[in-house]
């Protein structure tokens, strides 16, 4: 088995057994095992990645284990919802079969997918102050909790870093101070008609 990501890889073997995720208990859950992966990944303070995107992109043809969930009959209904804290506030969560109406307020906005590979969905454009400084015309965007970075291509990207303030890191990727975070402008994604 071996898997590239956005940043990092890692090499190893499938393996199958009794998957636990808080009071849900998956059988026969064929999962990665890693032998080896890229030196950042040995220093993250978890035990490894839960994908959560379709089969149709897993290495190997393997059902990613929300879909064994849905098909077990272990969860409420086919959906699963995430919540991330602020900062390195305590409080994250992923919840497999429904949502944590205390995080939100209002009605949920559904957005369809534009591809059952990764969470791919179509955005009308990236707004700052009223003025369209990406995606104009609009372009495909995927939701991946499992990056920090928003990607895209380098002239929308530089435009979106100029407008906040941003500065180029060694690794040549923009970067804010969180602690200027009042003085930003406010970044308006519209997505399917939605910002």
């Amino acid at each position: 088995l071996s898997i590239q990501y956005g940043t990092g890889s890692m090499n190893g073997y499938l393996a199958n057994d009794t998957v636990e995720v808080g009071s849900i208990t998956v059988a026969n859950q064929v999962f990665g095992m890693s032998q080896t992966e890229a030196d950042f990944m040995v220093h993250l303070p978890a035990d490894g990645i839960l994908g959560l995107a379709f089969q149709s992109i897993a290495s190997d043809d393997v059902v990613p284990v929300f879909c064994n969930m849905v098909e077990q009959n272990l969860v409420s209904q086919p959906l699963f919802s995430v919540y991330l804290s602020r900062n390195s506030q305590p409080g994250s969560e992923v919840i497999f079969g429904g949502v944590d109406r205390s995080h939100y307020t209002g009605q949920i906005t559904w957005i369809p997918l534009t591809s059952a590979t990764y969470w791919q969905i179509k955005m009308d454009s990236v707004t700052i102050d009223g003025q369209t400084v990406a995606c104009s015309g609009g372009c495909q965007a995927i939701i991946d909790t499992g990056t920090s970075l928003i990607v895209g291509p380098t002239s929308d990207i530089n435009n979106i870093n100029s407008w906040v303030g941003a500065s180029t890191n060694q690794n040549g990727e923009g970067t804010v101070n969180c602690q200027n975070i009042q003085n930003m402008p406010d970044v308006t994604f519209t997505l399917n008609g939605n910002a």
